[in-house]
Protein backbone atom coordinates (compact mmCIF):
# COMPACT_ATOMS: atom_id res chain seq x y z
CA UNK A 1 0.00 0.00 0.00
CA UNK A 2 1.46 3.41 -0.84
CA UNK A 3 1.95 6.01 2.13
CA UNK A 4 -1.11 7.83 2.05
CA UNK A 5 -0.15 11.54 1.10
CA UNK A 6 -1.48 15.15 2.58
CA UNK A 7 -4.53 16.11 -0.14
CA UNK A 8 -4.99 19.89 1.10
CA UNK A 9 -3.16 22.35 -1.42
CA UNK A 10 -0.72 24.52 0.22
CA UNK A 11 -2.78 27.66 -1.05
CA UNK A 12 -5.97 26.17 1.57
CA UNK A 13 -2.95 26.27 3.84
CA UNK A 14 -2.26 29.96 3.48
CA UNK A 15 -5.12 31.37 5.58
CA UNK A 16 -5.96 34.82 6.00
CA UNK A 17 -5.57 35.84 9.55
CA UNK A 18 -9.02 37.79 10.84
CA UNK A 19 -7.36 40.96 10.90
CA UNK A 20 -9.60 42.90 8.20
CA UNK A 21 -10.32 46.42 8.09
CA UNK A 22 -10.53 48.34 11.00
CA UNK A 23 -13.99 50.33 11.42
CA UNK A 24 -13.64 53.56 10.09
CA UNK A 25 -15.44 56.64 12.43
CA UNK A 26 -17.32 58.77 10.51
CA UNK A 27 -15.46 62.47 10.29
CA UNK A 28 -16.39 64.72 13.48
CA UNK A 29 -16.46 68.19 13.04
CA UNK A 30 -14.03 69.84 15.71
CA UNK A 31 -15.08 71.28 18.92
CA UNK A 32 -14.45 74.93 19.57
CA UNK A 33 -12.04 74.06 21.12
CA UNK A 34 -10.40 71.68 18.70
CA UNK A 35 -7.24 73.72 16.84
CA UNK A 36 -7.35 73.77 13.19
CA UNK A 37 -4.43 72.02 12.61
CA UNK A 38 -5.52 69.00 14.70
CA UNK A 39 -8.49 68.74 12.56
CA UNK A 40 -6.69 68.90 8.75
CA UNK A 41 -4.43 66.65 9.92
CA UNK A 42 -7.08 64.01 10.87
CA UNK A 43 -9.42 64.84 7.65
CA UNK A 44 -6.05 64.21 5.53
CA UNK A 45 -6.19 60.60 7.11
CA UNK A 46 -9.79 60.43 6.46
CA UNK A 47 -10.52 61.35 3.14
CA UNK A 48 -7.45 59.12 1.94
CA UNK A 49 -7.96 56.20 -0.08
CA UNK A 50 -4.48 54.81 -0.41
CA UNK A 51 -3.78 52.72 2.29
CA UNK A 52 0.16 53.51 2.25
CA UNK A 53 -0.76 57.11 2.39
CA UNK A 54 -3.26 56.99 5.11
CA UNK A 55 -1.52 54.72 7.13
CA UNK A 56 1.23 58.05 7.12
CA UNK A 57 -1.52 60.31 7.55
CA UNK A 58 -2.33 58.07 10.95
CA UNK A 59 1.43 58.24 12.09
CA UNK A 60 1.57 62.13 11.13
CA UNK A 61 -1.67 63.02 13.65
CA UNK A 62 -0.43 60.97 16.46
CA UNK A 63 3.03 62.56 16.14
CA UNK A 64 1.71 65.66 16.25
CA UNK A 65 -1.07 65.08 18.38
CA UNK A 66 -0.41 62.15 21.04
CA UNK A 67 -3.01 62.96 23.18
CA UNK A 68 -5.20 65.01 20.37
CA UNK A 69 -8.95 64.20 19.97
CA UNK A 70 -8.74 61.32 17.89
CA UNK A 71 -5.58 59.65 19.02
CA UNK A 72 -7.09 56.81 21.23
CA UNK A 73 -8.69 55.37 18.04
CA UNK A 74 -6.50 56.39 15.76
CA UNK A 75 -3.54 54.37 18.28
CA UNK A 76 -5.89 51.62 17.54
CA UNK A 77 -6.57 51.92 14.20
CA UNK A 78 -2.86 52.29 12.98
CA UNK A 79 -1.38 49.08 15.46
CA UNK A 80 -4.25 47.32 13.04
CA UNK A 81 -3.62 48.56 9.57
CA UNK A 82 0.38 48.04 10.33
CA UNK A 83 -0.42 44.60 10.94
CA UNK A 84 -3.05 43.97 7.80
CA UNK A 85 -0.47 45.29 5.57
CA UNK A 86 2.74 43.32 7.65
CA UNK A 87 0.56 40.20 6.93
CA UNK A 88 -0.15 40.79 2.75
CA UNK A 89 3.33 41.60 2.44
CA UNK A 90 4.31 38.17 3.57
CA UNK A 91 1.22 36.73 2.74
CA UNK A 92 1.90 37.61 -1.09
CA UNK A 93 6.15 36.73 -0.48
CA UNK A 94 4.88 32.94 1.31
CA UNK A 95 2.74 31.83 -1.87
CA UNK A 96 4.97 32.76 -4.35
CA UNK A 97 7.46 30.62 -2.30
CA UNK A 98 5.62 28.19 -2.60
CA UNK A 99 4.70 27.80 -6.08
CA UNK A 100 8.74 28.40 -6.69
CA UNK A 101 10.37 25.94 -4.27
CA UNK A 102 12.17 28.75 -2.55
CA UNK A 103 12.48 27.69 0.40
CA UNK A 104 14.71 30.40 2.22
CA UNK A 105 11.73 32.98 1.29
CA UNK A 106 9.61 30.20 2.21
CA UNK A 107 10.86 30.10 5.95
CA UNK A 108 11.62 34.04 5.93
CA UNK A 109 7.51 34.44 4.73
CA UNK A 110 6.18 31.75 6.51
CA UNK A 111 7.99 32.99 10.07
CA UNK A 112 6.54 36.96 9.74
CA UNK A 113 3.17 35.48 9.21
CA UNK A 114 3.45 33.10 12.25
CA UNK A 115 4.92 36.16 14.32
CA UNK A 116 1.10 37.58 13.53
CA UNK A 117 -0.56 34.31 13.61
CA UNK A 118 1.05 32.18 15.74
CA UNK A 119 -1.18 29.40 16.32
CA UNK A 120 -1.89 28.85 12.15
CA UNK A 121 -2.06 25.11 12.15
CA UNK A 122 -1.73 25.61 8.22
CA UNK A 123 1.50 27.71 8.37
CA UNK A 124 2.87 26.03 10.78
CA UNK A 125 2.10 22.57 9.15
CA UNK A 126 3.11 23.75 5.53
CA UNK A 127 6.71 24.71 6.73
CA UNK A 128 7.13 21.49 9.02
CA UNK A 129 6.27 20.12 6.14
CA UNK A 130 8.26 20.89 4.03
CA UNK A 131 11.37 20.29 6.21
CA UNK A 132 9.93 16.43 6.44
CA UNK A 133 10.11 16.75 2.65
CA UNK A 134 13.75 17.88 2.69
CA UNK A 135 14.74 15.20 5.68
CA UNK A 136 13.41 12.86 3.60
CA UNK A 137 15.91 13.70 0.31
CA UNK A 138 19.79 11.46 -0.29
CA UNK A 139 21.25 13.35 1.10
CA UNK A 140 19.17 14.75 3.62
CA UNK A 141 18.91 18.22 4.21
CA UNK A 142 18.43 19.50 7.70
CA UNK A 143 18.79 23.35 6.79
CA UNK A 144 15.44 23.79 8.83
CA UNK A 145 15.34 21.31 11.06
CA UNK A 146 15.93 23.45 14.43
CA UNK A 147 12.78 25.90 13.34
CA UNK A 148 10.11 23.47 11.67
CA UNK A 149 10.82 21.14 14.73
CA UNK A 150 9.37 24.21 16.96
CA UNK A 151 7.10 24.63 14.14
CA UNK A 152 5.72 20.70 14.54
CA UNK A 153 5.21 21.06 18.22
CA UNK A 154 3.48 23.57 18.22
CA UNK A 155 1.14 22.49 15.49
CA UNK A 156 0.76 18.81 16.99
CA UNK A 157 -0.06 20.12 20.57
CA UNK A 158 -2.77 22.68 18.79
CA UNK A 159 -4.39 19.94 17.10
CA UNK A 160 -4.43 17.85 19.66
CA UNK A 161 -6.47 20.68 21.92
CA UNK A 162 -9.05 20.95 19.37
CA UNK A 163 -7.78 23.01 16.99
CA UNK A 164 -8.59 22.84 13.28
CA UNK A 165 -6.80 24.24 10.35
CA UNK A 166 -8.87 27.51 8.81
CA UNK A 167 -11.22 26.81 5.73
CA UNK A 168 -10.75 23.26 6.11
CA UNK A 169 -13.99 20.82 6.04
CA UNK A 170 -14.45 19.44 9.64
CA UNK A 171 -15.87 16.70 8.10
CA UNK A 172 -13.03 15.72 6.14
CA UNK A 173 -10.24 16.65 8.76
CA UNK A 174 -11.67 14.04 11.37
CA UNK A 175 -12.12 11.71 9.38
CA UNK A 176 -8.74 11.66 7.30
CA UNK A 177 -6.82 15.24 7.48
CA UNK A 178 -5.94 14.90 11.05
CA UNK A 179 -4.37 11.50 10.83
CA UNK A 180 -2.74 12.45 8.08
CA UNK A 181 -1.21 15.40 9.50
CA UNK A 182 -0.22 14.65 13.01
CA UNK A 183 1.46 11.60 11.02
CA UNK A 184 3.50 13.64 8.93
CA UNK A 185 4.52 15.93 12.10
CA UNK A 186 5.43 13.30 13.96
CA UNK A 187 7.57 11.67 11.02
CA UNK A 188 9.66 15.40 10.60
CA UNK A 189 9.93 14.62 14.40
CA UNK A 190 11.02 10.93 14.02
CA UNK A 191 13.60 12.02 10.86
CA UNK A 192 15.60 14.34 13.17
CA UNK A 193 15.68 12.64 16.34
CA UNK A 194 16.90 9.28 14.40
CA UNK A 195 19.83 12.52 12.84
CA UNK A 196 20.80 13.45 16.71
CA UNK A 197 21.12 9.91 17.86
CA UNK A 198 18.40 10.06 20.45
CA UNK A 199 16.37 6.71 19.80
CA UNK A 200 13.77 7.27 22.24
CA UNK A 201 12.14 9.88 20.75
CA UNK A 202 12.53 8.91 17.34
CA UNK A 203 10.39 5.55 18.61
CA UNK A 204 8.24 7.63 20.68
CA UNK A 205 7.73 9.30 17.12
CA UNK A 206 7.14 6.77 14.99
CA UNK A 207 4.80 4.72 17.35
CA UNK A 208 2.55 7.76 16.79
CA UNK A 209 2.74 7.63 13.28
CA UNK A 210 1.87 3.91 13.49
CA UNK A 211 -1.28 4.85 15.25
CA UNK A 212 -2.27 7.62 12.95
CA UNK A 213 -1.85 5.89 9.97
CA UNK A 214 -2.29 2.36 10.85
CA UNK A 215 -1.43 1.04 7.29
CA UNK A 216 1.94 2.70 6.80
CA UNK A 217 4.98 0.48 5.76
CA UNK A 218 7.48 4.00 7.09
CA UNK A 219 7.19 3.82 10.87
CA UNK A 220 7.63 0.19 11.20
CA UNK A 221 10.32 0.27 8.75
CA UNK A 222 12.37 2.65 11.08
CA UNK A 223 10.83 1.04 14.09
CA UNK A 224 12.39 -2.16 12.91
CA UNK A 225 15.39 -0.37 12.38
CA UNK A 226 15.63 0.93 15.19
CA UNK A 227 14.74 -1.99 17.47
CA UNK A 228 17.66 -4.32 15.36
CA UNK A 229 20.14 -1.38 16.11
CA UNK A 230 19.17 -2.46 20.34
CA UNK A 231 19.62 -6.66 18.82
CA UNK A 232 23.06 -5.45 17.52
CA UNK A 233 24.15 -3.75 20.76
CA UNK A 234 23.31 -6.44 22.98
CA UNK A 235 24.61 -9.04 20.56
CA UNK A 236 27.84 -7.20 20.98
CA UNK A 237 27.76 -8.11 24.68
CA UNK A 238 27.66 -11.98 24.22
CA UNK A 239 30.32 -14.08 23.47
CA UNK A 240 31.08 -14.94 20.45
CA UNK A 241 31.26 -18.42 21.09
CA UNK A 242 27.85 -19.82 20.42
CA UNK A 243 28.63 -22.93 23.49
CA UNK A 244 29.74 -19.84 25.62
CA UNK A 245 25.91 -18.26 25.07
CA UNK A 246 24.05 -21.01 26.53
CA UNK A 247 25.34 -20.62 29.52
CA UNK A 248 22.92 -19.64 32.27
CA UNK A 249 25.25 -16.50 33.06
CA UNK A 250 24.32 -15.48 29.47
CA UNK A 251 20.58 -16.06 29.79
CA UNK A 252 18.99 -12.94 30.62
CA UNK A 253 20.89 -11.15 27.80
CA UNK A 254 20.16 -13.86 25.49
CA UNK A 255 16.52 -13.21 26.03
CA UNK A 256 16.80 -9.53 25.81
CA UNK A 257 18.33 -10.05 22.85
CA UNK A 258 15.97 -12.13 21.24
CA UNK A 259 12.98 -10.42 22.37
CA UNK A 260 14.66 -7.32 20.42
CA UNK A 261 14.83 -9.51 17.55
CA UNK A 262 10.73 -10.71 17.94
CA UNK A 263 9.97 -6.98 17.72
CA UNK A 264 12.28 -6.22 14.05
CA UNK A 265 10.34 -9.28 12.74
CA UNK A 266 7.31 -8.22 13.75
CA UNK A 267 7.81 -3.96 12.03
CA UNK A 268 9.51 -5.67 9.08
CA UNK A 269 6.60 -8.38 8.46
CA UNK A 270 4.47 -5.45 8.76
CA UNK A 271 6.38 -3.25 6.00
CA UNK A 272 6.13 -6.49 3.53
CA UNK A 273 2.20 -6.65 4.23
CA UNK A 274 1.75 -2.41 3.92
CA UNK A 275 4.21 -2.03 1.32
CA UNK A 276 3.46 -2.05 -2.99
CA UNK A 277 5.82 -4.40 -4.84
CA UNK A 278 8.19 -1.27 -5.87
CA UNK A 279 8.63 0.39 -2.50
CA UNK A 280 12.06 0.69 -1.45
CA UNK A 281 11.35 -0.08 2.47
CA UNK A 282 9.88 -3.78 0.81
CA UNK A 283 13.70 -4.05 -0.70
CA UNK A 284 15.47 -3.17 1.91
CA UNK A 285 13.49 -5.34 4.57
CA UNK A 286 12.87 -8.50 2.89
CA UNK A 287 16.23 -10.07 2.46
CA UNK A 288 17.08 -8.95 7.15
CA UNK A 289 13.40 -10.17 7.72
CA UNK A 290 13.64 -14.02 6.44
CA UNK A 291 17.43 -14.06 7.84
CA UNK A 292 16.14 -13.29 10.93
CA UNK A 293 13.10 -14.79 10.51
CA UNK A 294 14.96 -18.34 10.40
CA UNK A 295 17.36 -17.43 13.09
CA UNK A 296 14.51 -17.80 15.44
CA UNK A 297 12.43 -20.86 14.06
CA UNK A 298 15.12 -23.51 13.72
CA UNK A 299 15.91 -22.54 10.05
CA UNK A 300 12.71 -22.49 8.96
CA UNK A 301 10.90 -20.10 7.07
CA UNK A 302 7.75 -21.26 6.05
CA UNK A 303 5.90 -19.37 8.47
CA UNK A 304 6.57 -15.91 7.87
CA UNK A 305 4.35 -15.48 4.64
CA UNK A 306 1.88 -16.15 6.92
CA UNK A 307 2.95 -13.67 9.26
CA UNK A 308 2.65 -11.62 6.35
CA UNK A 309 -0.71 -12.25 5.36
CA UNK A 310 -2.14 -11.95 8.79
CA UNK A 311 -0.89 -8.53 9.08
CA UNK A 312 -2.66 -7.80 5.91
CA UNK A 313 -5.92 -9.25 7.25
CA UNK A 314 -5.84 -6.19 9.69
CA UNK A 315 -3.73 -7.26 12.91
CA UNK A 316 -2.02 -4.46 13.91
Amino acid sequence: MKRIQLVWLAPLFCSAIAIGPPLVAQAQEPEADVIPSETELYRNWYNETDPAKKLEHGKSYLSEYPKGQYAEYLSTWVRAEELKQKWTQAEAQYVAALKQENDAQLFQAGGELLEIDKDNIGILYTLANRARMLARKNPPNYTYAAKATQYARHAIDRINAGQIPKNVDNNAWESQGKAITLGNLHELLGLIALRDNRDADAVKAFQSIATYQKRDPMPHYYLGKLENDAYQKLVAQLPADPEERVKPEHAALVDQANAALDRVIQHWAKVMAYSDADSPYRSVVAGPLETYYKARHENDASGLQALIESFKGGSS
